[in-house]
Order: structure tokens, then sequence, then C-alpha cells
């Protein structure tokens, strides 16, 4: 499990399987359902960026896609630097950047939902891949048309 979204109250460790179970069944439902579908986000995402020499759909403004929240306020952070806005949840850079607000972060979660939608429909692997390129795109570029401190606007 990712170290990038609170995840204080769910415990999967343990000295075996089933002690890391016993744990987790200890955890709130609500957390675990929250984790399980960011974790199902930010795996498309990285999985899209399927090419190192070409970026994927959604760019991240870093070495390597790093997983976001896409629920917890301010869980998501883009930067502007190079010309591009991009997801930012490490800024060695210094870059402009700043915080989704909820209404943001909620049109970025519902796209890349809907690219995750695409990516379960049946058909060919071409045109499936297509549909949900083509809805990171659509979150990329909802992303890109946001101002950022520091490059005149916000």
């Amino acid at each position: 499990m990712s170290p990038y979204f609170d995840r204080s109250g769910i415990d999967v460790h343990g000295e075996t399987a089933e002690e890391a179970l016993r744990n987790l069944r200890r955890a709130k439902k609500d957390d675990i359902t929250v984790a399980v579908v960011n974790d199902v986000l930010n795996d498309l995402i990285r999985d899209r960026d399927h090419d190192s020499s070409e970026p994927g759909p959604m760019l991240y403004m870093g070495w390597y896609w790093r997983n976001v929240d896409f629920f917890t306020p301010r869980g998501f952070t883009i930067a502007k630097g190079d010309g591009q806005t991009a997801a930012c949840m490490n800024n060695k850079w210094d870059y402009p950047q700043r915080d989704l607000t909820d209404e943001e972060q909620k049109v970025v979660r519902d796209l890349v939902w809907a690219a995750y939608v695409a990516s379960c429909r049946g058909g060919s692997l071409a045109e499936i891949h297509d549909a949900t390129d083509a809805k990171l795109a659509e979150a990329q570029a909802f992303i890109d048309g946001l101002d950022v401190p520091g490059d005149g606007g916000w």
C-alpha cells in the first residue's frame, strides 16, 4: 500500500498473512474503501504511462507518477513548469504549485473514473486503450487549463 495516502486507520502489517488480515479487519470500512479506489485510479494512470520515452496521457511533474489522493481535500497538488501544468506530489524544482479545490478534484476524479470504466469494457485492446487514454487526456487538459500561483493567475 502506498505511503502517500493517510492510511493511519489501516494496518496491513503482521508477522503472517493471517495476522495482517486480522489487523485489516479492525480498520474502518470507509478508510479501506477510499484506499482501494485511490489505488485503482492511481494504478490506472501509472499503467497508461506505458512508454518511458513518451509521457502517458496524464502528466506528472517528476520522475514517475506518485500517488495522489482523489478524495481527501488538498490530496491532489498541481504545479506549473516547463510550459505545462501537471500533478506534482513532490516538487523538487520549486515550481509554482497549488492544491486542487474540492470542485476541481471532483472533476479530475470523475474523468479518471470514466477512464477506469472505459478500461474495463470489452472490445479490442487498441479500442480500450484509446478510450481510456482519451478520458485521461481530458483530465490532463482540465488540469493544464487551471491557473497556478506564480504564472499570473489564481
